[in-house]
C-alpha cells in the first residue's frame, strides 16, 4: 500500500537506479529489508540484526507458517521457535530484536488472533529464502504441484539469483 513509510522505504530501496527493466520483486523486498535493517536503532547493548540474519531466521519461521497453515502466532511462540532453530544451527541472533524490527515497520502486525505478517508477500519472500538455504523445504514446495498453492514463492525463489534452474526444470 502507498503509505508514507512504505513509499519512503521503496524509494530508498530503489536508490539511484534509473533502470527501465521490469521489477524483480525479490530484489526489491531484499533492498527494502536492507533499508529497514540499516536504519534500525535498537537502544541498549543488543546488536542490531543484519539482513542475512533476518532472512535466515525468518525463512525458517515462514517455513513453519506454511507447513502448519497457521498464519497467527504469539510473541512467545515466535521467540521460542526461532531460538530452538538457531541453537540447532549454532547461530546467535537476537530474535527479540528481529521481531521488534518487523513490528516497528508494520511487517508483522497485532490482530485479535495474535501476531501475523501484514502481507502474505513477506511470508512468501522469506519462504523463498528458506528454499534457497534448505533443499528439503525447496523439494517440499516443488514436489507434487505444491507450488501451485503459492505461485509467489516461485517468483521470489527464482528472483533470488539466476541459478534456480531446478524450479524451471520442475515446471517444464
Amino acid at each position: 500500500p502507498r503509505t508514507a513509510i512504505n513509499c519512503i522505504t521503496l524509494i530508498h530501496a530503489k536508490g539511484d537506479e534509473r533502470s527501465e527493466d521490469p521489477v524483480n520483486r525479490a530484489e526489491l523486498l531484499k533492498r527494502a529489508m536492507f533499508v529497514i535493517c540499516s536504519r534500525a536503532s535498537m537502544p541498549g547493548y543488543s546488536s542490531t540484526p543484519d539482513l542475512k540474519d533476518c532472512e535466515y531466521v525468518l525463512g525458517y519461521f515462514a517455513e513453519h507458517l506454511i507447513t502448519s497453515e497457521e498464519p497467527y502466532f504469539s510473541r512467545e511462540f515466535f521467540i521460542t521457535k526461532c531460538r530452538e532453530f538457531l541453537v540447532k544451527q549454532l547461530v546467535h541472533v537476537n530474535v527479540e530484536d528481529i521481531l521488534d524490527l518487523l513490528i516497528d515497520n508494520n511487517i508483522i502486525i497485532h490482530t485479535a488472533s495474535g501476531l501475523t505478517f501484514r502481507f502474505a508477500s513477506w511470508v512468501f519472500y522469506f519462504a523463498a529464502q528458506r528454499m534457497h538455504h534448505n533443499e528439503k523445504f525447496a523439494e517440499l514446495i516443488l514436489a507434487g504441484f505444491n507450488y501451485t498453492k503459492f505461485p509467489e514463492i516461485l517468483e521470489f525463489y527464482t528472483g533470488i539469483d539466476c541459478r534456480r534452474t531446478g524450479a524451471l526444470t520442475r515446471l517444464t
